[in-house]
């Protein structure tokens, strides 16, 4: 546990973990507050006369949905202020995204989808060409009814359209709620968070080796017993705290900021009320979903610590490891933006900013093909992550103690007495 301590109180004690706390505070937390409580003020008035609104027409979509629509059609004609105004028309544009029948979106993580989703109606973002194959329910049980006829029910094909069918079957029903602080946290989690995780990771775990050697005391270390084994875990140890204090942090102030501006309201609704998540096939309440996100980034956020673990102790430097961590980072975020083949998607998917951007997992339906069997690609990117984070352990363990070998306690005093000679 000592060793542990010391470990934690070495990372946590570096003065530019603090100073970019500060100023990612004063620069990017303090602004959007004041951006956003200004459009507030000016658009709505308060947020509680939104919310009163929203409230009013809260509850399951049913088949009177038409005549809500008008109802708020009504409603936002009439003379009222340029507020009340803006009130009813945010309610008109979300209620009328939201009681849109359910769009089956199969993904293939994979590949590039055949047909791709054009949305003309303006479901997500209205003109964009999204990569999954889209499907009403009725066309998704005839496409199985086909597959079936052509006896092809013992195939990869099938049985994932069979999964799609049962988990969207579910979901079926559309709910209209209040949840724009959850939106919004939704929002900033996607744009924002993963890059600031790589930034603390960065700032925290690229000189937990590097340091040993640049301030040369990796020696005295590796020739001591506790240098073998116990001083690795120590900082294998410390690095996982630090990852998960990191995502509790950077979610904690996510949060707290959208739920002061906007409340947090409607955390039990479906996940289907979020934004850009209107195709997602999972049985999930908000809270939930929140919970499962932070969970795989906390997962994601690990493997990439470690990855910079083992990269610190192969460069010996902090500079080179974070070079080589941006790096790395930025090339599949690169490839999806200029994505044009098949092989760019499936590197864009399998790689630890699709990890740390967890949410995104859950916006379509997408499995992986294991054996013949779909698997749903939360379950896979998480045992991927799992799998990883124990392959990188075990080399970290294993470089460590072989360079143990080089040092003997003799090479140890001989150093000692070069250096203080």
């Amino acid at each position: 546990m000592e060793l542990l301590r010391n470990e934690l109180f070495k990372i946590f004690c570096r003065k530019r973990i603090f100073i970019a706390f500060v100023l990612i505070l004063l620069i990017i937390y303090v602004p959007y507050y004041k951006g956003e409580l200004d459009y507030i003020n000016k658009n709505y008035g308060s947020i509680e006369q939104l919310k009163q609104e929203f409230k009013k027409h809260e509850g399951k979509i049913n088949s009177n949905d038409t005549i809500i629509k008008s109802q708020l059609q009504g409603e936002e004609d009439k003379d009222y202020s340029d507020k009340s105004k803006n009130i009813k028309r945010n309610i008109k544009l979300e209620y009328t995204a939201q009681s849109k029948p359910m769009l089956i979106a199969i993904y293939d993580f994979v590949k590039l989808a055949d047909k791709p989703f054009i949305d003309v109606e303006g479901r997500f973002i209205q003109g964009r060409v999204f990569d999954f194959e889209p499907y009403s329910m009725k066309e998704l049980a005839k496409e199985i009814d086909n597959l079936k006829k052509n006896k092809k029910d013992e195939e990869f094909e099938y049985k994932n359209k069979i999964l799609a069918n049962s988990m969207y079957k579910k979901v079926m029903q559309r709910e209209f709620n209040y949840c724009d602080g959850w939106n919004m946290i939704v929002v900033n989690y996607e744009k924002l968070t993963p890059y600031l995780i790589v930034l603390f990771i960065i700032l925290g775990v690229s000189s937990v080796f590097a340091s040993d050697y640049e301030d040369n005391v990796y020696q005295i270390v590796m020739a001591s017993k506790n240098g073998r084994t116990k001083a690795v875990f120590a900082k294998v140890g410390a690095v996982i705290i630090y990852s998960i204090v990191v995502v509790l942090m950077l979610s904690g102030i996510n949060i707290l900021v959208n739920g002061i501006l906007y409340g947090l309201d409607g955390v039990n609704a479906p996940i289907q009320c979020l934004y850009g998540f209107w195709s997602s096939p999972y049985k999930l309440t908000i809270g939930q979903f929140l919970f499962r996100s932070i969970i795989i980034t906390i997962t994601g956020t690990i493997l990439l610590a470690f990855i910079t673990m083992i990269i610190s102790n192969i460069s010996k430097s902090s500079i080179t490891t974070s070079f080589i961590i941006v790096v790395m980072y930025a090339i599949p975020i690169i490839l999806t933006i200029l994505i044009k083949y098949s092989w760019q998607k499936c590197i864009g998917n399998l790689s630890i900013n699709k990890i740390i951007s967890a949410m995104q997992i859950y916006s379509f339906f997408s499995t992986s093909n294991l054996f013949g069997q779909p698997i749903k690609y939360e379950l896979f990117i998480i045992c991927l992550s799992i799998l990883q984070i124990m392959i990188i352990l075990y080399f970290l363990i294993r470089i460590s103690n072989k360079r143990c070998g080089n040092y003997s306690e003799d090479s140890r005093l001989i150093y000692l007495v070069k250096k203080f000679k």
